[in-house]
This record gives C-alpha cells, structure tokens and sequence, in this order.
C-alpha cells in the first residue's frame, strides 16, 4: 500500500497545480469540464481554488505526522470531501452538466478519497519507526 507520506505529498502536488489552474487560467477548467465559462463560473473556480490550495497545505502539513487522533480527522476530513465532490461530479455528469473528461478527475477524486478513508482507520500507534527493534 502507498504511505501516507507518499500519497499527502502526491495530493499536495495535485491541489497546487489545481489550485493555479482555477485561480488564475479558470477558462481551462471550463474547457475540461466542458461548462460554458462565464464571470459567474470563473468566480467558483477561484473560491474553490483556493479551498484547495488549503488541503494542499494541511496534506503537506501533516505528510510526517504518525497515525494520531488529529492525523486521522485530517485523513478523514479529506477522503469524504474527495469522495462527496467525486458523487457531485458522478450526478452532474448524468444530469448533463459535465463534460466526459469529468470523469478522469472523478477517477483522481475517488482514488485519493479512498486511500485517505483507508489512512483515517489507521490505528494510533500502529506505525512504528522502522530502526525500532522489537
């Protein structure tokens, strides 16, 4: 399985780029997701990149942290905003509101979701440091 360490540094690489996509170049997510951009859209996207330049930083913040009460709600927290936003996507798309690329990015979102869900069950004390003799 991925560590931890691996997969917050991969989230965190993933929010920034997403981050700088919708921050400041929104039209390319218009054009991905296959919605007409407007002023409207464009204003989402950079509210919503922002947010995500914030997991980016909690992801990175906690990459070094041992299984802990706080280490598990930050896993937590993000696996069921990844998981509800990849459900969102999932329902617009059916409705005909996303483009088919909303999937690729549905796929990321569930994986990512699903291997913090997994990371948010880990047992305190469960990782111990490997030059550790028993």
């Amino acid at each position: 399985m991925f560590s931890y360490r691996n997969v917050s540094v991969a989230a965190t690489i993933v929010a920034t780029v997403v981050f700088i996509a919708y921050a400041f170049i929104p039209i390319i997510a218009n054009i991905i997701f296959g919605i007409d951009g407007n002023e409207e859209s464009n204003f989402v996207l950079r509210r919503s990149g922002i947010l995500l330049f914030g997991v980016g930083i909690i992801t990175w913040m906690s990459r070094n942290e041992p299984p802990s009460v706080a280490r598990n709600a930050i896993a937590r927290g993000i696996a069921i905003a990844l998981l509800g936003v990849a459900i969102s996507a999932m329902y617009e798309s059916y409705r005909g509101f996303a483009g088919p690329t909303i999937w690729l990015f549905t796929s990321v979102e569930s994986f990512f979701g699903g291997v913090f869900l997994y990371y948010s069950r880990e047992k305190i004390g469960d990782n111990k440091p490997e030059d550790e003799t028993a």
